[in-house]
């Protein structure tokens, strides 16, 4: 919570750019004129901590608690954090600090599956990421958090127990969204291209409310939102309207507008959502209640349109949020995000990352240098957080003259301004200019010039589509200069001008975030470092709000009180050492040692591990997972800190494990949880996904499902051998590549220590096949680079060896006419028969990339190709039914790294049926297990009219069945 004065470094950025002081900028006779007033007598109020970030970094190698991501945080003055950001919550297990790999199998029809998978070893590499780490990180950055729940694959348990965790720990959650897009991602559309969590709005707010009710069991007065679909006219918010107990307490909505064929019709257009912006703020009221509680965590031009990322992408954001912020029912709101825009790695290090979990290890990512810049929406908003997150009470602000811009239907003025209270005795006005014109804007206060000092502070360019890339990382930056009134705005620009209002700065109190036992008579507590404070003072006693001891801390946010009585009950408080009148919040400390935790499950997991989790207890510090091979015979332990799951490996597959988990503090350690065994297996089923019905009669109902797919194999080479790395006890998978033309080495990566790389030679034609020839339908994945592109790399499906015949997946320097590139490649699909490419390309698409992932999924007559998780084409053909897979170079030196192959592990296996009348918590009745052709279906009969029902399937085969469920699908007939 970073609200003291920004006075500083706006002094800093003056003395260094002295020149401009010497010589402000003055009004051009050919700029256009406008007068900006704002009227003091007409403040009111909004949310502390408005204008918040997104932080998806379960996408790469950096960590919450990376010191640069941190003090970009810190820098961009943000207000609030949330956790679960976007997509990436559906794949999520809180308890295990990862992407399940149960929970990704069931995007199986979604392009989402294989990001996910690349995401979870990502996060694996880098050692999890744990609440404890976002909140920590939270702290540190003083931003406030909201948190979004996995409604798509985890339990209402299991949410419930991270609220229970959050109680635990004290710790402020200022909204819980129950889900992340659901009108997206999962009920609009077609059920064979998305998976269908929910079945329309209805589903979804039955299905939700049992999330809601676990954390309002836990936190009684938890704030939960649900989401509603981003045209506010849609249906699905009518039906949300109308359901009938509405137990949340307030909305949220996401917005990605404004796309065009040209960067100039995406402006217009762009322009035309602004001009609708405040009536769908009104019709979101009316779809709900009056004065209903909005979140809106995310906002943007229409995601991979034509200003994506540009700097009209950040004029777009900024205008939108200046006009919320009169909105006092809007609490907080979002807009770009923080990894991949205001911290976007110009060196990933998603190789190394990948080499990291090749090797099985985790490394600590903290310390890489990931050459990060700012992408030009980030600095644009930038320039208003500063304003916005530094008070919360702006005034009423008027613009009168200026151009126009351009929407789809009319007209709209291109200057938008408001101005801002700062608690730390600075005024603001944020102006957007839209135009390409500069505008000489008089800045008045109450009908009267400002003539104080003034200070601006913008980005700008004569394109509005200029882009930040890691090659022109500055094309729009940030720009500081003294300034008259009237304030020159250049085109196309956001503004914050600003100047001190001579009122004295208001000290804000701090937040108060860890009390804990650490040390026998010892509490360490922990607070939000404040912006321009360097001295606090800690008080505390043994008795709710009475204070008999205080301590006084320099340079410092937290600090270890020592000397305390075990056994007795303390009480802190927080202030800046120059205000007592701000005390922060109180938090209590009871010097004794926790209870033990309860344990709630142990399941095996694949390869070696068993998933552990349990419910976190007050007091505890840490947690202790103990196991072994008999009954109450423990004969390891691991340390795990304050978490509430852990995934152990390296056990031995088929081997009866016990498990039973103890919690700790300073004062001491726990007894045992109850046991709990489980048995790792080499190769357990996923559970089936895209779970469908089709109604047959008044008392029937088709179900139909699909097998998940499952690693089967992957290939890092990095035990220097070309031997298949077998996952998931696959029988029918020749471990060892055969070379059937060419030749193939095992080398160092030329670059990255400690990684190898499969080689093939550098001229003629180079082949190499594994797996098992009856293989029909299955993915087949590599990663690969070349430094000398003369013809082409790839990926072979369906490799007959008798007649040489197969698919290929290739990046080519040849075009799709045959004519040789230099400079382009492209992606081709190619048919070989006998040895030939036969006929013309099946798929054939040009590429920018150098080093990439090719996939070549094939299954019945279709086959799917995809360049970086993104598909490049579809094709249909017959020709090839089944076959080995492969990598394939012809004519250069092609490295690959990382060849994995997916199918199903239950073919032909077993799957169970369930039926309950309620969504949670299941499963229900087991009505059918299905063991025989056609293996994917089921009829229910003797259904009753009118009455709910829901249904969800286990998969099951030689080794065991699924931990999870398929997606729970409502039939009411």
């Amino acid at each position: 919570m970073k609200k003291v004065s920004v006075l500083i470094s706006g002094i800093l950025a003056m003395v260094l750019m002295y020149p401009l002081f010497l010589f402000p900028q003055t009004a051009s006779a050919d700029n256009i004129s406008a007068v900006i007033d704002f009227d003091t007598e007409q403040e009111s109020t909004y949310e502390r901590g408005f204008r918040g970030l997104n932080n998806p970094l379960q996408k790469g190698a950096i960590s919450f608690l990376d010191d640069d991501f941190i003090e970009a945080l810190k820098d961009a003055n943000t207000g609030w954090s949330r956790y679960g950001s976007g997509t990436v919550v559906g794949d999520y297990n809180w308890k295990l600090g990862e992407p399940d790999d149960e929970y990704i199998a069931q995007y199986r029809l979604s392009s989402h599956m294989y990001e996910f998978v690349d995401y979870r070893r990502y996060v694996i590499a880098k050692g999890k990421e744990h609440f404890k780490d976002f909140y920590e990180s939270a702290r540190l950055t003083g931003t406030k958090i909201i948190v979004t729940v996995n409604t798509f694959t985890e339990t209402p348990k299991a949410v419930g127990d991270l609220a229970k965790y959050v109680k635990d720990n004290h710790i402020d959650v200022e909204y819980w969204q129950l889900g992340n897009e659901p009108y997206f991602l999962n009920y609009i559309g077609d059920a064979g291209v998305r998976p269908k969590f929910y079945n329309g709005a209805n589903d979804y707010l039955n299905k939700a409310k049992a999330f809601n009710d676990e954390i309002k069991q836990n936190l009684p007065d938890a704030k939960t939102l649900i989401y509603y679909a981003p045209n506010p006219e849609h249906a699905t918010n009518a039906t949300i309207k109308n359901y009938p107990a509405p137990f949340w307490d307030g909305i949220s909505f996401h917005q990605y507008r404004g796309n065009g064929s040209t960067v100039a019709e995406a402006v217009v257009n762009t322009n035309q959502a602004l001009a609708e912006w405040e009536d769908r703020i009104a019709e979101y009221e009316r779809q709900s209640w009056n004065g209903v509680p909005m979140v809106i965590p995310e906002y943007g031009v229409s995601t991979g349109g034509m200003l994506e990322g540009t700097l009209y992408h950040g004029i777009f954001i900024a205008e939108s949020v200046l006009q919320a912020t009169k909105y006092s029912n809007i609490k907080f709101m979002g807009g770009f995000r923080a990894y991949g825009g205001l911290v976007t790695p110009g060196n990933p290090r998603f190789d190394e990352a990948e080499d990291a979990f090749q090797d099985g290890q985790s490394v600590d990512t903290t310390g890489w240098d990931f050459d990060s810049y700012s992408l030009a929406p980030a600095l644009a908003l930038k320039i208003i957080d500063h304003a916005i997150n530094n008070g919360n009470s702006l005034w009423a602000t008027t613009v009168t003259g200026g151009a126009t811009v351009n929407t789809a239907t009319g007209t709209l003025p291109a200057l938008y301004a408001q101005a801002y209270k700062g608690d730390n005795g600075i005024n603001y006005v944020t102006i957007v200019n839209k135009s390409d014109q500069a505008h000489d804007v008089a800045v008045q206060e109450d009908g009267n010039p400002v003539t104080a000092s003034l200070t601006k502070t913008y980005v700008t360019s004569t394109d509005p589509g200029a882009l930040n890339t890691d090659s022109a990382r500055n094309t729009v930056s940030i720009q500081v200069s003294s300034t008259s009134n009237p304030v020159t705005v250049p085109p196309y620009s956001v503004m914050r001008v600003e100047w001190d209002a001579e009122r004295a700065p208001e000290v804000l109190p701090t937040r108060l975030t860890h009390a804990q036992v650490t040390d026998s008579g010892e509490v360490t507590l922990k607070w939000w470092p404040l912006e321009g404070v360097s001295t606090y003072r800690i008080l505390y006693g043994t008795s709710p709000g009475t204070y008999t001891d205080s301590i006084v801390v320099n340079n410092a946010s937290e600090y270890a009180i020592a000397g305390l009585a075990n056994g007795s009950t303390y009480y802190f408080a927080v202030y800046p050492e120059t205000s007592s009148s701000v005390l922060s919040n109180e938090m209590s400390a009871d010097l004794t040692a926790p209870a033990a935790p309860v344990i709630v499950k142990a399941y095996p997991k694949r390869n070696g591990e068993i998933g552990v989790e349990w419910k976190t207890v007050p007091k505890a510090t840490g947690y202790k997972v103990k196991v072994g091979t008999a009954p109450g015979v423990y004969t390891s332990w691991i340390d795990v800190g304050n978490v509430a799951g852990h995934k152990l490996t390296g056990l031995t597959n088929g081997t009866t494990h016990y498990v039973a988990v103890s919690a700790y503090n300073g004062i001491g350690e726990s007894g045992n949880s109850d046991e709990l065994s489980a048995i790792p297996r080499s190769n357990l089923p996923y559970a089936p996904n895209n779970l469908r019905f089709q109604k047959v009669d008044s008392n029937s109902v088709k179900l139909t499902w699909d097998p998940s797919y499952v690693e089967v194999m992957y290939d890092g080479f990095e035990d220097g051998s070309m031997t298949d790395t077998v996952k998931n006890n696959v029988n029918d998978l020749d471990t060892v590549w055969s070379v059937e033309n060419g030749t193939f080495s095992i080398e160092d990566h030329p670059t990255r220590a400690n990684a190898k790389v499969l080689q093939s030679g550098a001229s003629g034609e180079h082949l190499a096949v594994s797996g098992n020839s009856g293989w029909v339908n299955y993915d087949i994945e590599a990663k690969f680079e070349s430094t000398d592109w003369n013809q082409f790399g790839g990926v072979v499906a369906r490799y007959d060896s008798v007649t040489d015949s197969y698919y290929r997946l290739i990046a080519s320097a040849y075009d799709c006419s045959g004519n040789y590139s230099s400079t382009d490649k492209y992606i081709k699909l190619q048919k070989v028969i006998n040895g030939n490419p036969t006929g013309s390309d099946l798929i054939c698409e040009p590429t920018s990339h150098s080093k990439m992932k090719l996939r070549l999924q094939v299954s019945g007559s279709k086959l799917s190709a995809f360049l970086d998780n993104v598909i490049v084409g579809e094709a249909t053909d017959n020709a090839l039914s089944q076959g080995q897979y492969g990598v394939i170079s012809k004519n250069q030196t092609t490295l690959f790294d990382r060849v994995a192959v997916y199918k199903t592990n239950t073919p032909q296996g077993t799957y169970h049926v369930y039926r309950s009348t309620v969504p949670y918590p299941g499963p229900g009745t087991l009505v059918a297990t299905v063991n025989s052709a056609p293996y994917y279906e089921y009829t229910d009969t003797g259904l009753t009219p009118g009455t709910q029902y829901y249904y969800r399937v286990y998969a099951e085969n030689d080794q065991g069945m699924s931990n999870d469920y398929s997606n729970i699908v409502p039939v009411k007939l």
